[in-house]
């Protein structure tokens, strides 16, 4: 009976000295391991989405609206007869024929919309997917003028973003407390524009229902539209559910503010990826953030050349920077682990941009 006793005695120390050695994480930091554990989300994709998403025939077969026709200038209209002079009651000169319309010329194309969050889009939209933690030596490399905005699939952001605007994120449920501490006071133009929800349709991602997402955009989010932050719709996959998500998300967040919608893309057309985001745009008017794209199969088909993945990210961006309702697009592969996407996607090796890297950073498309 002694020896029990004794046994559990040395078994409870043991085990009291073992949980003493776990000191809790500050909150405050932004963890480079915590961004890596939400980007390693494609590995779950590409399992989950030979089952779920369409094959690629079905992309290409998806509703897409038809892009409003854009207003001709047409022909000036045209000086009418002078009126006939009218018979007065007394002699008088007959009024004057009035002077026929000027020509007026066709409106201008309005100007990239920054989608009311200060993203400035002057001279390039690309943005930085950025997991790699809060390295300024390492992000100075992929700053050049036509990079404007960035974020790290988290509620933090580096404390030197190179004089990038960093986009905060709520990823999902698990980051409550987190952004809430981060929006604690009022918006500056530094982090006044805030992502919500990484993918919400997907099992291996934040994975929640359009009514949860609902209440916690009631709940943490709501009040500090006050404080002056502004918000982006929730990113989902590209699996065609995704639309039908964000509609039902919308009907339940009836009142709530949002700047723009983001989007997710993964295949291999160029004609399906635009046709995407015309999709998304003419569906809910508002201007849009793609927020991840790759030239990527996850259909079970077979992946692209590099020559392909080039031609494509190429033509792609080319195609971006035209479209005045595109804010920012953000391409999958500013990373050391491209976390099971085409490897030709690749824009950082080591600690300088790849070939394909320096083409979108320098505008060279």
């Amino acid at each position: 009976m002694a020896a029990g006793k004794l046994f559990n005695l040395v078994a409870f120390t043991a085990l009291a000295l073992i949980a003493s050695s776990f000191g809790p994480t500050p909150v405050n930091a932004l963890s480079t391991s915590h961004i890596h554990s939400n980007v390693h989300r494609h590995i779950a994709h590409e399992v989950s989405a030979k089952r779920k998403r369409a094959d690629g025939q079905r992309c290409k077969q998806r509703p897409v609206a038809s892009p409003s026709p854009a207003p001709s200038g047409g022909e000036p209209p045209k000086g009418g007869e002078p009126p006939k002079a009218a018979d007065p009651p007394k002699a008088a000169d007959p009024p004057k024929a009035a002077d026929p319309p000027k020509n007026t010329p066709a409106p201008s194309p309005p100007p990239p919309s920054g989608g009311g969050g200060g993203v400035n889009t002057q001279g390039g939209k690309l943005g930085l997917a950025w997991p790699n933690g809060d390295q300024p030596d390492l992000l100075k490399h992929y700053v050049t003028s036509r990079v404007k905005s960035m974020y790290t699939w988290s509620p933090y952001c580096p404390q030197n973003t190179q004089g990038l605007k960093c986009l905060p994120m709520m990823w999902g449920a698990k980051d409550a407390a987190q952004i809430s501490q981060v929006l604690n006071g009022p918006a500056t133009d530094k982090n006044n524009l805030v992502l919500f929800i990484n993918e919400p349709n997907e099992p291996g991602q934040a994975h929640i229902s359009a009514g949860d997402a609902c209440g916690l955009y009631y709940q943490y989010l709501k009040p500090k539209e006050a404080l002056g932050y502004k918000f982006i719709t929730p990113a989902t996959s590209s699996n065609p559910n995704g639309l039908t998500w964000v509609k039902d998300f919308l009907n339940c967040c009836h009142d709530c503010q949002f700047e723009g919608v983001a989007i997710h893309w993964y295949d291999v057309s160029l004609k399906g990826f635009q046709d995407y985001v015309n999709l998304w745009h003419n569906t809910f008017n508002k201007p849009i953030y793609v927020t991840e794209y790759a030239y990527q199969n996850f259909n079970g088909g077979p992946q692209g050349s590099y020559s392909q993945v080039l031609d494509f990210h190429k033509a792609a961006a080319r195609w971006l920077e035209e479209q005045s309702f595109v804010v920012t697009y953000m391409p999958f592969g500013f990373m050391h682990d491209m976390s099971g996407v085409n490897d030709a996607n690749r824009l950082m090796n080591g600690n300088t941009p790849t070939e394909l890297g320096n083409i979108l950073l320098n505008g060279w498309f």
